[in-house]
């Protein structure tokens, strides 16, 4: 399947809106979430790991989202209430072309552009359109950010599983977390620490001091 057969596929169409926001003003988010040159280095390696793979972490997804009411409501048909097939098998198909897009990691105007047509297709504004279905007619926005985690984890969970078979393969002494970034891997370390001292009765007096420690070493590995 090429980006050509996808239906409703148009990234770098010259008739989806242009982004209101600018490149710088992308730059600065990625200031904000501390986005480096190193990320789109790790980004750019996972697509040749993930690219045989993308149907595979799709299942995952799908799956995770299927076990939940509430997120595949979004994709359900206003006249019955049921999930529509044929709505998640299109979308489906885009999804996976996304992941290789995300890997890529080009950050130019046109992937800007069609960053602000997914989120429209998202909002009552173009939702539904694309596919020409009779579906709710928004989703609610408190679940994409909510959905980072589940969709990235298990993204990284086969990067790092395939990452190691090529290690391997080629007696590469380095460990797995090279095809994810340092700090990423350092701050996943940290929150599950600061968990832990939750569960394990330290209480918040220490999950903070935990947190401010993580702070302090995240602070210092960035200098």
């Amino acid at each position: 399947m090429t980006q050509r057969t996808i239906a409703g596929y148009t990234y770098g169409n010259r008739d989806i809106p242009h982004s209101p926001l600018s490149l710088e003003d992308l730059d600065l988010l990625k200031k904000t979430v501390l986005f480096t040159d190193e990320d789109i280095k790790y980004l750019r390696m996972s697509r040749d790991i993930l690219k045989d793979q993308t149907s595979a972490v799709l299942d995952v997804w799908y799956g995770f989202v299927a076990s939940q009411p509430h997120l595949v409501y979004y994709f359900s048909r206003k006249s019955d209430g049921q999930p529509s097939a044929d709505y998640l098998a299109a979308v489906r198909k885009r999804f996976e072309q996304w992941i290789l897009d995300t890997a890529a990691a080009n950050y130019d105007q046109q992937w800007l552009d069609y960053q602000y047509e997914i989120g429209l297709r998202h909002h009552r504004t173009a939702k539904n359109k694309t596919d020409n279905v009779d579906s709710v007619d928004i989703i609610n926005y408190r679940y994409l950010p909510a959905l980072i985690y589940p969709v990235t984890n298990h993204a990284q969970a086969v990067s790092r599983q395939k990452g190691a078979c090529r290690c391997r393969s080629r007696q590469d002494a380095s460990s797995l977390d090279q095809v994810r970034p340092p700090a990423s891997h350092f701050v996943d370390t940290a929150l599950r620490e600061g968990r832990r001292l939750l569960v394990s009765g330290s209480g918040r007096n220490g999950y903070r001091f935990h947190l401010s420690q993580t702070v302090t070493s995240l602070g210092k590995q960035a200098h």
